[in-house]
This record gives C-alpha cells, sequence and structure tokens, in this order.
C-alpha cells in the first residue's frame, strides 16, 4: 500500500498516516510506503512538517518504510509491485497524475474525491467524499481482508483505462474538428 507526493498538507499525506496507525498492527503481512519530500527532487528532509510526517509514519512499526525523493523509474518499479495506492489529497487536484499511474499499474486506488481526481478516478476506483483517516482505514481493511474486493478494483482500473494514445488522439481530433 502506497501515497506518492509531496510531504505537504495538500496532499493529504497525514491522512494516509494517521489511517495506516489504524490498521498496520492488524495486517502485519501487509507493508505500507511513503514515496516523496517536501519538494520535489528532494533527498534530503526540509520542512519541519515534512520531519513529524516521517517521524510519526517510521513509529508505527516495522511494515512501514518510507523512500523519501525517487527518480521515475524507482517510482514505478515499486508502483508495478503494489496493491493499493492511495491519494487523499485536500485541495482540489488539477488532475492527479499519481492517481493515474496508480490506474495504469492496475492497482486498487482510494482517492479524495475532488477536483480532477473525480474524472480519473471515476469508474476505476474507489473515490471517498471528505476523507478522513476513518474512511481510509475502513476501505484499506475491506480491501486487504476480501482479496476478491480487493482483484475487482484492480481488474476495474485496468479495465476502464482509457488514457491511452490511441483515445487521447480521438479526442483531440475530435476537439480540433470542433474548432475548425
Amino acid at each position: 500500500i502506497v501515497f506518492v507526493g509531496k510531504l505537504v498538507p495538500e496532499k493529504g499525506v497525514d491522512i494516509y498516516v494517521e489511517s495506516v496507525k489504524l490498521v498496520a498492527n492488524k495486517f502485519s503481512d501487509w507493508k505500507f510506503y511513503i514515496i516523496g519530500s517536501s519538494k520535489s527532487g528532494l533527498d534530503k528532509v526540509e520542512t519541519r512538517y515534512a520531519k513529524e510526517i516521517i517521524d510519526s509514519f517510521l513509529g508505527i512499526g516495522k511494515n512501514v518504510k518510507y523512500y523519501g525523493f525517487l527518480p521515475n523509474l524507482k517510482v514505478s518499479n515499486i508502483l508495478q509491485k503494489a496493491s493499493i495506492l492511495v491519494v487523499p489529497s485536500v485541495w482540489e487536484e488539477p488532475f492527479g497524475l499519481t492517481a493515474l499511474e496508480g490506474i495504469a499499474n492496475r492497482q486498487a486506488v482510494i482517492a479524495s474525491k475532488v477536483g480532477g481526481l473525480v474524472d480519473i478516478i471515476s469508474k476505476r476506483g474507489i473515490l471517498i467524499q471528505n476523507i478522513d483517516k476513518r474512511k481510509i482505514a475502513n476501505r484499506l481493511t475491506n480491501l486487504m481482508k476480501n482479496k476478491d474486493e480487493l482483484k475487482k478494483y484492480q481488474n476495474k482500473a485496468w479495465k476502464n483505462y482509457n488514457f491511452n494514445q490511441k483515445n487521447i488522439s480521438k479526442k483531440q481530433d475530435k476537439i480540433r474538428k470542433e474548432i475548425i
């Protein structure tokens, strides 16, 4: 189970950490990860907020790991092996590239029902209105306990993935025709 993003309040990383605190000990065979830093490209912790988040996360137990900032290829390798991606943004994400990467990697995606995440996740994952630690923990528990439910959401992500070049080209062609 993974969170990927900047370690800033608007990305909801604190909500992810608090939800992991509620489930990690009950599911010790599952691993929980954070990939990211306070600023893209930084290897060191720069803000007090990020340090507090990391310390809190690492204090949960042996089944958590903080990677810090990683190059795209390494992030992609981790995402390919993950089962669940959590995107708990509390601001109006304009696009939500991380959620799209999770879907492209056939993950069950749990995300906030805000901004562009609504369009990206739509029929491909789990959207949570007014996201909080308990709502995420409940969804995680359901997916970790129920392998069929987990597979259902992983398959939904892949089956409904329409962000490929062919579909994007068709949409661009349609827009061009409307403009001309």
